[in-house]
């Protein structure tokens, strides 16, 4: 069953890729796991943005960290927001439309850099120093991307399985209770004009790993998780796009010439923001 899946899973992944032409170019996706995300545009990869949750003086968030490597403890990253009736209302951003952010100070970055005497103009709202929230990070660095590509695409892919998010001891409930955390950045994507956000899995992904019932009605569940509704003419819930992170084996020669020439011809586009394969 799992050698049929992943047959299937290669053969999608190759067809998204030759689809890339005439449907998306950007053929955008953002990947979700436990310690970081990260976003796929024109065959590349953003940097990873890590991320932890945490609790403040508003709410248990997840907070964005800034790290020189992969395996440091990380510092808080922290930006200015607006603050309404107790709570924040949101991220302030500059006349370049960039948030006003810096690393925290001391250990850790747990003490708020001094960030007020940015702002260019006055404010008659209450501005705050706080965490920088990883959802607006990622947000705006969605938006960067369809602003350089200039691209009206609504099609995302969100890679959110548990492969990625998932505890070794973790139930299906446990595992959708997780999912459900990410529902407000879900909402935030929407409004960011995504009209279709389409659930998928890692091509890695190994459903005799988790003993969570059905695939099918898995990935339905997290639909309903994070009150989504599935995209029309959409088959392909189950995969992820061609990426430099799943070093998909391709044998033919013909089809795999295809693809090089379509990620040519997609690299060769500017891609400020975009890590190469």
């Amino acid at each position: 069953m799992l050698k049929s899946v992943r047959k299937i899973l290669a053969l999608a992944l190759a067809c998204s890729a030759l689809c890339w032409a005439e449907e998306q170019m950007l053929n955008l996706s953002l990947q979700i796991t436990k310690n970081y995300m990260v976003i796929g545009a024109f065959g590349g990869w953003t940097k990873d943005f890590y991320y932890r949750a945490a609790p403040d003086l508003y709410e248990s968030r997840y907070i964005s960290l800034h790290k020189e490597k992969e395996d440091d403890a990380g510092r808080i990253v922290w930006a200015l927001y607006s603050e309404k009736n107790g709570t924040l209302d949101g991220v302030i951003v500059d006349e370049n439309n960039d948030i006003y952010s810096a690393v925290g100070r001391g250990e850790g970055g747990i003490w708020p850099p001094h960030l007020k005497h940015k702002l260019t103009q006055h404010r008659a709202d209450k501005i705050v120093v706080a965490p920088l929230s990883i959802f607006d990070e990622v947000l705006k660095e969605l938006h960067i991307i369809r602003h350089v590509s200039e691209s009206d695409t609504t099609d995302i892919f969100i890679i959110l399985d548990p492969n990625r998010i998932a505890e070794p001891d973790d139930n299906r409930e446990t595992f959708l209770n997780k999912v459900q955390t990410y529902k407000p950045l879900m909402q935030m994507i929407k409004d960011e004009g995504f009209a279709y956000l389409t659930i998928a899995f890692s091509s890695d992904f190994d459903e005799n790993k988790f003993d969570y019932g059905d695939v099918a009605i898995l990935i339905q569940d997290i639909y309903k998780t994070l009150e989504l509704e599935v995209p029309p003419r959409r088959e392909r819930t189950f995969i992820q796009p061609l990426s430099a992170r799943d070093h998909l084996i391709i044998k033919d020669k013909e089809l795999l010439e295809k693809i090089n020439k379509i990620l040519k011809n997609v690299l060769d586009k500017d891609k400020t923001t975009i890590r190469p394969q």
